[in-house]
């Protein structure tokens, strides 16, 4: 739940932006989906506690924090601790590649791919024709195939646990 949470968190702000630049107005604002969010938080946190003893005493400062602490980076590493062969470095690696493919970004090109220049036209100015390195596609496919199979696993067993 906190996971959940957090994401809604983190993607308040961009979700607010492009509300506003497509002129759809929002049922509240953002501090007040904030503080639903929180609210949230306070009373999954009663909801779930197994013993009045053992309730977490949670404010709304807390609560903000506990919020703040959850990113996409956090729930890839968990991912890959939790998906055998795979671990938290090598899942963010490969998150992070295809991330960097998938906006655009200068260091895919530059770092990630092969490089031929095909024509000097002046000092310091190449024609560089890039290609995909296969083996780095067909292993980044290999740990996302991984990754989502035991997503899907765990799912599965989520189905039927006393979570549910």
């Amino acid at each position: 739940m906190l996971n959940r949470l957090a994401l809604e968190w983190q993607e308040l702000k961009p979700a607010y932006r492009l509300r506003e630049l497509t002129g759809n107005s929002p049922p509240r604002t953002i501090e007040q989906r904030q503080q639903q969010l929180i609210e949230l938080l306070l009373a999954a946190e009663q909801e779930h506690a197994s013993d009045v003893d053992q309730r977490i005493a949670v404010d709304a400062r807390a609560a903000t924090k506990a919020l703040r602490g959850f990113d996409y980076v956090t729930m890839v590493k968990r991912a890959g601790d939790l998906t055998p062969g795979v671990g938290a470095d090598l899942s963010e690696t490969t998150w992070r590649m295809c991330s960097a493919f998938a906006h655009g970004d200068s260091s895919a090109t530059t770092g990630l791919l092969s490089k031929d220049v095909v024509e000097q036209s002046a000092p310091g100015i190449k024609l560089v024709r890039t290609s995909i390195e296969v083996g780095l596609m067909v292993s980044a496919s290999m740990i996302a195939t991984k990754l989502t199979a035991n997503a899907f696993r765990l799912l599965e067993h989520r189905r039927y646990s006393p979570f549910h």
